[in-house]
């Protein structure tokens, strides 16, 4: 919780969104890991087929 300047508070714990939106999710990592070969996956072949550079993961 934190107060405000006019002195009420506030409840809200998150700070607010900045940059652009978030192009992985949990969801779509999961669903696109068995498309793939898991005794030789790598983190840069899934990477590669989500769209995004390994160190995003």
């Amino acid at each position: 919780m934190s107060v405000r300047r006019d002195g009420t508070q506030t409840t809200s714990t998150a700070p607010p969104a900045r940059g652009l939106p978030a192009r992985l999710s949990h969801e779509l990592i999961v669903s696109t890991a068995p498309r793939c070969d898991l005794s030789t996956l790598t983190m840069r072949e899934l990477a590669t087929r989500l769209g995004v550079s390994h160190s995003a993961l």
